[in-house]
């Protein structure tokens, strides 16, 4: 639930703040699939009773281990994109 609600304040902060949109279009993308992503992790450890306390068996279910990874991967890209993206653009200016 943390997560989700990162996803979605950085979501809002990037629309917020004055951006080039093509930047706004990209987070805005990013942030839907994060969104996505974390409702399928959740299904998966409903469906398949995961008990999310034992970190062996988060990683024996070969699905949930690819899309933790994936939004894992994903979400460190986006950081970065939020950090650089306005710190390059502010040094050219």
């Amino acid at each position: 639930m943390f997560l989700l609600i990162i996803i979605n304040l950085s979501f809002i902060y990037c629309l917020i703040k004055n951006i080039h949109k093509s930047y706004k279009i990209l987070s805005g993308i990013i942030s839907i699939i994060m969104d996505l992503l974390f409702i399928l992790i959740i299904n998966i450890l409903l469906e398949n009773k995961i008990d999310i306390t034992s970190v062996i068996t988060l990683y024996t279910n070969s699905n949930l281990l690819v899309l933790l990874e994936l939004s894992t991967a994903l979400f460190v890209s986006w950081i970065l994109l939020i950090i650089f993206i306005p710190a390059y653009h502010s040094t050219n200016q």
